[in-house]
């Protein structure tokens, strides 16, 4: 597991440690694994849509069995959201340094 440090040093501490149990919690059940196998047979399904329709929901249901993991041992719901938006502004902000857009 990576964890970055300009992200570690936006957040909290308490969201890092919301975080890190999230990331755990992948880790415990082999996510990156399976999302690769699950991408992949995704992939070979191509163009039928209802195959990344149904991998995408699966995605955001793998999400939320982590969270809720992480909540059943103990990390408080504010600080998996604080992590989360995070996060997010901080992914945000890298894409918006590389350049000037052509349009809007």
């Amino acid at each position: 597991m990576v964890f970055s440090p300009q992200l570690a040093k936006r957040l909290d501490d308490r969201a890092v440690e919301a975080a890190l149990a999230h990331e755990r919690s992948h880790a415990r059940h082999h996510d990156p694994l399976r999302i690769w196998v699950a991408q992949f047979v995704t992939d070979l399904q191509w163009p039928w849509r209802p195959a990344q329709r149904r991998f995408t929901s699966w995605l955001a249901a793998l999400e939320e069995a982590r969270d809720d993991e992480a909540r059943a041992a103990g990390v408080d719901g504010a600080d998996l959201a604080a992590a989360l938006l995070g996060s997010l502004r901080f992914q945000s902000a890298k894409r918006c340094t590389g350049g000037v857009g052509l349009i809007g």
